[in-house]
């Protein structure tokens, strides 16, 4: 299937716009494109404290509700939060708990169990909960489509508010004593979009503020913006808001058990972003609720005491760990089944031992690897002759609807355009997955052969710069509804590229014939490389010994050409100064030259830089010699050197033979100084090695005891002293890896000039 970049051309922009973001024509289409098109709105966007909150008053029936809630406080009635097992279900419990701990005297919760009761209202829930004395249920991120089992509540005596944020359904649970939702107000409304926990934020604010808890009310927002990112919702006019005011909040929480949560996550609170969210704390809260029971994540939040608060935040981080192993094993186990998918048909599987919670997770995986639609089945929880799965799909396939077309054979079904789920009996599974997949079959043709991405604009590369990037920043935080800026340019050459720490990590040097740039491809794929390529990127900055650089990183690759070339002339000419303090000379002095060295510090008397600081130059004097050439010639690239020196010594022969000592070290001082967070590149750097034998070297040590790895971004590494089950021993390729890197600097220390002419290729 082929890639088809799609963009819109042609924006107008006002005037009064351009002069709004200073001229700044790039920032004034991406806001026309986001339908940023108003004075007010821009200002509004662009800054938070110009933004006029909405009030809680605002949203119908939530006065009511903060009048029967203080009344029960009141009345010392018990009261239990109803909650869901997810992000958004857990933080708006806790919202709801701390809010009624500070003015009720009997207050209780209860997160459903995801696999025997599943979402929403349960009618033997609610019947134990009468029987053991609740006077009032307050229903937080469910409770809208549950008429039914509301009536049953009140049946039973029970005083019960619904705040939810779903869609509404075509029946209301008009016998609650009220409902809370923002889907009541005008879907134009700024606030229509809130999650559950935006809702609860509000309610908790009408009731706080009665009750003269003012300071309570305020730090709430922590929750609240935990939950706008994980449960991925609209990041428009309230959302915007409370996220942009959250993050401040955030960055100095006062709550125990957010803060260790961070602490576990690696996330450094000072400077959390709406990333940290969503790929690092959100993931761990929804963890309970897929594997064990979200109880523990409730827990966690309310937590006041910070050893418990530590335990808690442990906990959940193994339970995350655990959901992390699962979904890698049933990945692998989905791409056995598939080695013959070709990216042109619908993938749908069912394998009855895999894990009802985390087949979602990884038929997401799975469609952005192959870009179609994909729903993995297992067997429902306690049943031998139910299957239950979840389908995430692509942009032009309503995966829903799909479903919808087969109803008769499921037992439920629901969702939307990208992500559903069902249910059906076991014996109606072969002919569901063939009518499934001959449906999903021809909505892909109807797609046709061009699978098709679209990007904000067209952006030469000439055109990106550190300045650019920051004037874009203003955008943020980034999400639904307002994605991080896409971009595309074509033509581009590959200069030279190398792996990272995994054969699909990949560091690239693209060049427009006008300027070069570092671009780093995640997951990357080496035969969509050639010499010349259409790229669809994102701008990043990298911060590095207090420089900062401008980075692309790649989204996709479009061939321009079939092969790319491998070997390259390179203009430089070398200089021999090698074990020049070993023979008593002077330290080899270039004006303006750049001084690479990595490895243990020393006392140079020049600024050095590494493999990630290069910058243009006439002279590039190598202190130490790299680990391989793949490094070398990334220098040479980048650099663009008339003279190479070659300054290295027999010294370096010795940085392999003690990498792990120097490893165990740098371990050590992270864990004891570092709170455990380091990356690949400082590793990297100060051990002189390449990134996959440092990758190698940290599962080693994990191999020989406590010490634990984990990546939190494909860079960044959470070290942690704990026991974990055994890995497989890699002591040997280690060692391979160390062998290789010492024989490349014996023959770079040792060979003629001419010899090593020929192995850089020099001209």
């Amino acid at each position: 299937m082929g890639v088809q970049v799609d963009y819109q051309e042609e924006i107008e922009v006002p005037q009064w716009l351009l002069d709004k973001v200073d001229g700044e024509e790039l920032l004034a289409k991406l806001l026309v494109q986001r339908e940023i098109d108003t004075p007010q709105e821009v200002e509004h966007f662009l800054n938070p404290d110009s933004y006029q909150p909405v009030e809680p008053g605002d949203f119908p029936g939530l006065m009511t509700a903060a009048d029967i809630i203080l009344k029960s406080a009141a009345e010392e009635k018990t009261i239990c939060v109803y909650g869901d097992y997810d992000a958004d279900g857990v933080t708006s419990t806790s919202i709801l708990m701390l809010m009624l701990q500070r003015i009720a005297t009997d207050v209780d919760y209860h997160i459903p169990d995801r696999f025997s009761e599943g979402y929403g209202l349960d009618k033997g829930v609610i019947e134990d909960l009468a029987a053991a004395g609740v006077d009032l249920i307050i229903t937080c991120d469910c409770g809208i489509s549950n008429w039914e089992e509301v009536e049953f509540a009140k049946d039973l005596g029970l005083d019960i508010i619904v705040t939810d944020h779903h869609d509404l359904p075509e029946k209301l649970p008009e016998a609650a004593d009220e409902i809370v939702s923002p889907k009541l107000l005008d879907p134009e409304h700024r606030a229509y979009h809130l999650p559950g926990a935006g809702i609860t934020y509000f309610l908790a604010q009408a009731v706080l503020s009665r009750a003269g808890e003012d300071k309570l009310a305020a730090s709430l927002i922590d929750f609240a913006a935990l939950a706008i990112v994980a449960d991925v919702v609209k990041l428009r006019g309230e959302n915007r808001y409370l996220l942009q005011k959250g993050l401040e909040s955030l960055a100095a929480t006062s709550w125990p058990g957010i803060a260790e949560l961070c602490r576990v996550a690696g996330v450094e609170l000072f400077q959390i972003s709406e990333v940290d969210i969503g790929f690092r704390l959100g993931p761990r809260l929804n963890a309970a609720g897929r594997i064990v029971k979200g109880d523990l994540a409730v827990e966690l939040l309310l937590s006041q005491e910070e050893e418990r608060a530590k335990t808690l935040a442990d906990r959940l981080d193994e339970i995350n760990q655990q959901r992390r192993e699962i979904g890698t094993k049933m990945r692998e186990e989905a791409l056995d089944l598939t080695v013959d998918n070709d990216g042109t048909e619908a993938i749908v599987l069912y394998q009855p031992h895999w894990h009802q919670g985390v087949v979602g997770i990884v038929a997401g995986r799975l469609a952005e690897k192959f870009g179609v639609p994909v729903l993995l089945l297992c067997n429902k929880e306690n049943s031998e002759d139910i299957i239950t799965g979840s389908a995430r799909s692509i942009e032009g396939i309503h995966i829903r609807d799909a479903l919808a077309q087969i109803k008769e054979l499921l037992l439920s079904f629901g969702g939307h355009a990208g992500a559903a789920g069902c249910s059906l009996h076991k014996e109606d599974w072969p002919t569901f997955k063939q009518r499934l997949e001959e449906i999903l079959k021809q909505r892909l043709a109807e797609l046709g052969e061009q699978r098709e991405i679209k990007v904000d604009q067209q952006l030469n590369l000439a055109a990106t710069n550190l300045d650019l990037y920051e004037k874009l920043r203003q955008l943020a935080p980034f999400g639904e509804g307002n994605p991080e800026p896409l971009f595309y340019d074509k033509g581009l050459e590959v200069v030279n590229y190398r792996t990272l720490n995994t054969e699909d990590n990949l560091k690239l040097t693209v060049s427009d014939g006008r300027v070069q740039r570092t671009a780093l491809w995640w997951g990357g794929d080496k035969e969509k490389l050639a010499d010349e390529v259409d790229v669809v990127y994102t701008l990043q900055s990298n911060t590095w010994q207090g420089q900062r650089n401008l980075q692309l990183e790649v989204k996709e690759i479009i061939k321009e050409t079939e092969d790319l070339t491998t070997e390259r002339e390179l203009d430089c000419e070398l200089i021999d100064w090698r074990n020049w303090y070993h023979r008593g000379r002077e330290f080899p002095k270039f004006d303006d030259a750049l001084y690479y060295y990595e490895g243990p510090p020393q006392d140079w008397p020049v600024e050095v830089i590494d493999r990630y600081a290069a910058d243009k130059s006439d002279d590039l004097v190598l202190l130490s010699c790299p680990p391989d050439l793949k490094i070398v010639k990334d220098l040479l690239y980048t650099v663009d050197p008339k003279r190479l020196i070659l300054a290295y010594t027999e010294q370096d022969l010795e940085l392999s033979k003690k990498f792990i000592n120097h490893l165990v070290g740098l371990v050590k001082n992270v864990l004891e100084n570092k709170n455990g967070v380091t990356d690949i590149y400082t590793l990297t750097i100060l051990t002189g090695e390449r990134e996959l034998t440092v990758l190698l070297g940290l599962k080693y040590l994990q191999f020989k005891g406590q010490l634990r790895v984990r990546f939190i971004k494909p860079d960044k590494i959470l070290l942690s002293r704990r026991k974990i089950k055994k890995e497989k021993n890699n002591k040997e390729d280690l060692q391979d890896l160390l062998s290789e890197s010492r024989a490349f600097r014996s023959y770079m220390l040792n060979k003629e000039l001419s010899q090593l002419e020929k192995l850089i290729n020099l001209r």
